[in-house]
């Protein structure tokens, strides 16, 4: 059941009546760590409603919202560090696309290098070839030389004996002797092609040397841009193990905001629960309130009843067990009868009788049906006459609906009839 203002204004009533009930319900309403019908009660008063939260629920709860709000900042410093390092990765990964182009780019130029290394040992090997046949067709003219000599030798040696054809021989030598000329101005002209062809073999070797410079130079180069990949490298593996311990640090912050939406279920259960055993309680007390006030005040029957007397419960308990002993009422027709909130005696339009009264704070139809139900049981077993009544301070709108048409008697203890939207019919069990 909702507290609302008019249930603290009964609840000053009942304790300025009842002392006695004061220490009970503070220490019901101690127990208690929220209450949001009592909260708009003092919203009126925030220094008053931040005293009586931190009475109830402590400094540890009320500290809670701002932990959750420090949780959440956390929280976003660890977004915002996420996205920094995910920029610094996408930079790093752009980085590495131009080092792999970059060396794409290289390991081309290497390539086409070595594809001309490869045209020119071919073009050397064609020379090498080339001088070698050379070679062997010089060897084969000083080979002729050789046999050349080797018949002049002869023919001198037959001088003496051919002087006779010394003329014809001697032509034949003219004519030797031209072709050796002939043959030294061809010689001459194979040692110039030689000379050239030395030069450009001592150009070519500039050019290899040249050529093995830049090799140096480009392994160098790759040798750097190696070191380069590989501090790189330690650099990722570094920001590979930050990353681990980062996401180890978001496992625990989402454990433990786990762990606290779990206490902040368990605290709203343990308010609920308390609230409603509050309100139980709250209700008892008013309903106890109720029948100790009839009690005290039987003339507040007279509305309906003409001198009437409220029956203590022992006399109450002594008539029903006379009845009982009679045979006349059964176990649970007197656990029926002795449940009734009071009997009272008296008279009404001349006729001798007895009320079977309900009393609540709040009357609701639940409270009609037992005194109707309880007055119809006295009547039928005990042969006398009972009217059902119902008696509190409010009526719920349900309630007063039957009792304007139901012969259920109404006994109102407030000035001037009160109907309550908000209780919810029948609050009493009994």
């Amino acid at each position: 059941m909702p507290f609302t203002r008019r249930d603290l204004d009964d609840l000053l009533r009942l304790l300025d009546a009842q002392p006695e009930f004061r220490q009970r319900l503070l220490h019901a309403l101690l127990h208690r760590e929220a209450l949001d019908d009592l909260r708009r009660l003092l919203a009126a008063e925030p220094a008053l409603r931040q005293q009586l939260l931190r009475a109830v629920l402590g400094d540890e709860i009320l500290d809670l919202p701002a932990l959750v709000a420090r949780l959440a900042a956390a929280q976003e410093r660890t977004a915002e560090q996420l996205a920094a390092l995910t920029v610094r990765m996408d930079e790093l990964a752009a980085a590495q696309a131009r080092t792999e182009a970059g060396l794409a780019t290289l390991t081309a130029r290497v390539d086409t290098l070595a594809a001309r290394m490869d045209e020119l040992t071919a073009r050397v090997d064609t020379l090498t070839t080339r001088v070698d046949e050379l070679a062997a067709a010089q060897a084969r003219t000083e080979a002729e030389l050789a046999t050349l000599t080797a018949r002049v030798d002869t023919l001198t040696a037959r001088m003496d004996e051919l002087t006779a054809r010394v003329d014809t021989l001697t032509t034949r030598v003219d004519e030797l002797a031209a072709r050796v000329d002939a043959l030294t101005v061809r010689m001459d002209e194979l040692t110039a092609r030689v000379d050239t062809l030395a030069v450009r073999m001592d150009e070519l070797t500039a050019r290899v040397d040249t050529l093995t410079a830049r090799m140096d130079e480009l392994t160098a180069r790759v040798d750097t841009l190696t070191a380069r990949m590989d501090e790189l490298t330690a650099r990722v593996d570094a920001l590979t193990v930050r990353m681990d311990e980062l996401a180890a640090a978001q496992a625990r912050t989402a454990e433990q905001l786990a762990a606290l939406a779990a206490r902040l279920d368990q605290v709203v259960q343990r308010v609920d629960r308390q609230e409603q055993r509050i309100s139980r309680d709250l209700q008892s007390l008013k309903d106890r309130q109720v029948m100790e006030t009839l009690r005290e005040r039987p003339g507040l029957f007279w509305i309906v009843l003409d001198d009437p007397e409220v029956l203590p419960p022992a006399e109450v308990e002594r008539w029903l067990g006379q009845l009982r002993s009679t045979g006349r009422l059964d176990r649970e027709d007197y656990v029926e009868l002795i449940r009734a909130d009071l009997l009272v005696r008296g008279r009404r339009q001349g006729q001798e009788g007895y009320l079977v009264v309900e009393a609540s704070w709040t009357i609701g139809p639940p409270d009609i049906g037992r005194a109707r139900r309880r007055a119809s049981l006295l009547r039928a077993r005990a042969g006398v006459t009972a009217w059902p009544a119902v008696a509190g301070y409010r009526r719920s709108e349900q309630a007063a609906r039957l009792l304007a048409g139901d012969g259920v008697l109404d006994v109102p203890l407030s000035d001037a009839d009160e109907l309550d939207e908000d209780t919810p019919a029948g609050a009493s069990t009994v």
